[in-house]
């Protein structure tokens, strides 16, 4: 749901935005321009927005990291006469200390077989998730079988080591990150079949493909906004 209302809002601006400079080209408007006093705010307003559709997401740091942009935003148009932006690095950093405050007690605690962090297993049958919000997570497949996984990490970092997990036929791996980071080290005895997307991010890929054609297939769909993801 998330990625979906993104691409349909990133959508919506890329169309008003054609369609305006094209009313500006015929002469119907005098001017039209996408750059105004605090457009920058966006980059805050539609992300925290996106991740309220999260169902993983925090709530509370969604909610407060979407008042701040709509307060800068608000600012910068001078319908605010407060001097919000000096508040911006004390607002932060309460909304981050209660953000982990929370956490700690609404947070997945304890192992099992897999690791030190706990998948967040969902009723119809998908792939395990990791997430990471404000901390990190490191999913531990040694010597164990490995089908797939999910990893989400939002402000966070996830760490995923399958060079002495059993592999066998093909597998598939949804990594996601915003403002966060994601490493995964892979068997070298595997190939790698990598899709990835990056907005205001990147994905770096330093794995070298086994030569052998009957090889494990590791698929991996990446996608990084404002972060990044190495996969070696």
């Amino acid at each position: 749901m998330e990625k979906k209302l993104s691409a349909v809002i990133l959508g919506l601006i890329v169309v008003f935005a054609g369609v305006g400079y094209g009313a500006a080209a015929l002469g119907y408007i005098d001017h039209f321009t996408i750059f105004f006093d605090g457009w920058w705010s966006f980059f805050i307003i539609i992300p925290a927005f996106c991740s309220l559709f999260n169902k993983y997401s925090n709530k509370f740091f969604s909610l407060a990291l979407l008042a701040l942009g709509i307060g800068l935003l608000l600012w910068r148009q001078d319908i605010l006469n407060i001097p919000i932006g000096r508040l911006v690095l004390p607002a932060v950093a309460i909304v981050c200390g209660i953000s982990i405050i929370i956490s700690a007690f609404t947070g997945h605690k304890g192992g099992n077989k897999n690791g030190d962090c706990s998948p967040i297993i969902t009723d119809d049958g998908s792939l395990p998730k990791y997430s990471a919000s404000f901390g990190s997570v490191r999913p531990n497949y040694n010597g164990q079988p490995f089908t797939g996984c999910i990893l989400d990490a939002s402000f966070g970092s996830a760490f995923l080591d399958l060079r002495g997990a059993v592999i066998e036929g093909e597998c598939t791996i949804q990594a996601e990150t915003s403002f966060g980071g994601i490493e995964i080290y892979l068997p070298q005895t595997c190939r790698l079949d990598l899709h990835s997307s990056a907005s205001f991010g990147g994905v770096e890929n330093k794995f070298i493909n086994s030569s052998d054609p009957a090889a494990p297939v590791i698929h991996i769909n990446a996608q990084a906004s404002f972060g990044g993801i190495e996969i070696k």
